[in-house]
């Protein structure tokens, strides 16, 4: 239903970045400027750039933090002489996007991805992101973000 009511809406395709620590205790969140809530990191699909690159590059380039990808048990064995098997994202999102003074109302494609990194103090880039830090489950269930956010704790998240 929601597939058919938004197919006429401009697409922009995403990358999210769910950064878990080495534990898998604690997500790696962003306070965001514009939505005033806490979030995983992730931004648009750069051009020519494959959207786990893009994952990476924008935790790297909100938080400082050097994250990788999990490695995922779905191996098609292939040699990478012709063709290569990508990361595969944990989940694909199709979210609407209310208007705002610069966009129209819009869909958003988020390839969204489960990264690893070491528990780290944050860099942040002051432009998009207000705060960043490592919550645990929660932390996650009483701050002010996203059902989807909460949803990724309770699965992913030990307890």
């Amino acid at each position: 239903m929601l597939l058919e009511k938004t197919k006429h809406l401009k697409k922009d395709f995403t990358a999210t970045g769910y950064v878990v620590n080495e534990t898998k205790t604690k997500i790696l969140v962003i306070f965001h400027n514009k939505l005033q809530k806490w979030l995983p990191a992730g931004g648009h699909i750069e051009p020519n750039e494959l959207p786990h690159e893009a994952a990476i590059r924008e935790v790297f380039e909100e938080t400082g933090i050097q994250a990788n990808i999990l490695s995922d048990d779905h191996d098609m064995g292939l040699l990478g002489v012709v063709d290569c098997q990508i990361p595969r994202p944990y989940s694909v999102l199709y979210q609407i996007i209310p208007a705002s003074q610069k966009d129209l109302e819009h869909i958003h494609v988020d390839f969204v991805y489960v990264l690893q990194a070491q528990e780290a103090t944050c860099s942040i880039n002051k432009s998009e992101v207000k705060k960043a830090q490592w919550m645990n489950y929660n932390e996650i269930l009483a701050c002010d973000c996203f059902d989807a956010v909460k949803g990724f704790a309770k699965i992913y998240l030990q307890k």
